[in-house]
């Protein structure tokens, strides 16, 4: 599932992410130097602006070229963008003096979001994860969550649940839009019974500047070592992630893990 992508008052297609800025460079900065801001330097009005930069990598892995950065100011009338380089970093201007919005995208990546980026904190790192993308044929799909995989940046969907659980998000895409709301039954099964997994549902609606509206708390599905779950998916808007709750009677350590197999059918 893509998250909703929220740009000055219109909602892009199917990238989820706030657009975030970058201002341009000179001279050739060499291959290992981060990318250089591509749009203009602030001028006489936001001569303030300050400089986002950042490394963005993979979960349990490297960094990651070719990730789009977004950055939107609170009102939502000023943006800029860049992308990383090839050793996962970049650099732009904010669009306002104020603290912004950012936010990313990749193709096959979960989107990432960090709210009140400001020029007390500018650096800001993002580790992305490719998320569990089910059959839509209704096909079991195998994975495995790990007690150190939390949701990336700010947790905005979850009402903050998966920034301290952990937390793999199921990928939607392919499972209708937001036009046709399909119902569908997700099934989640794992062998150890010391494991607790759960499935959690949130909805958030469109917004369209500034930072999102608080998340209502989501659905919680639990505690059988089979659950089944029937939801209604309303595109971008619906969320589900699958949780590590505990292991072995307490919260799971980094270093814990557990198979899982997901199936989802569309009723």
């Amino acid at each position: 599932m893509k998250r909703p992508a929220f740009v000055t008052g219109a909602v892009i297609s199917v990238v989820a992410a706030f657009v975030v800025g970058e201002g341009c460079g000179g001279s050739n900065p060499g291959p290992g130097a981060p990318t250089a801001p591509t749009t203009p330097a602030p001028t006489a009005p936001n001569r303030q602006a300050y400089t986002i930069s950042g490394v963005v990598t993979e979960y349990h892995g490297g960094p990651i070229a070719g990730v789009v950065v977004y950055a939107t100011s609170p009102s939502g009338d000023a943006q800029t963008t860049t992308s990383t380089d090839q050793q996962g970093r970049y650099s732009l201007f904010s669009p306002s003096m104020g603290a912004v919005l950012l936010s990313t995208w990749k193709s096959e990546y979960e989107d990432a979001f960090k709210i009140n980026v400001s020029a007390q904190n500018s650096t800001a790192n993002f580790v992305l994860d490719r998320g569990v993308k089910p059959d839509p044929l209704g096909g079991p799909v195998a994975g495995t969550i790990r007690g150190d995989e939390f949701l990336p940046g700010d947790d905005v969907f979850f009402a903050g649940l998966c920034s301290h659980t952990a937390c793999r998000e199921v990928d939607w895409s392919g499972f209708g839009d937001q036009q046709s709301a399909p119902q569908v039954e997700v099934r989640l099964r794992w062998a150890d019974p010391t494991r607790q997994l759960a499935l959690y549902l949130s909805r958030l609606p469109y917004w369209e500047a500034g930072s999102p509206p608080p998340a209502p708390a989501p659905d919680r599905y639990c505690c059988s070592s089979e659950l089944v779950a029937t939801v209604t998916l309303r595109g971008a808007n619906s969320h589900i992630v699958i949780a590590f709750e505990q292991a072995a009677g307490g919260p799971p350590g980094p270093s814990d893990s557990e198979p899982f197999e997901l199936t989802v059918q569309p009723k």
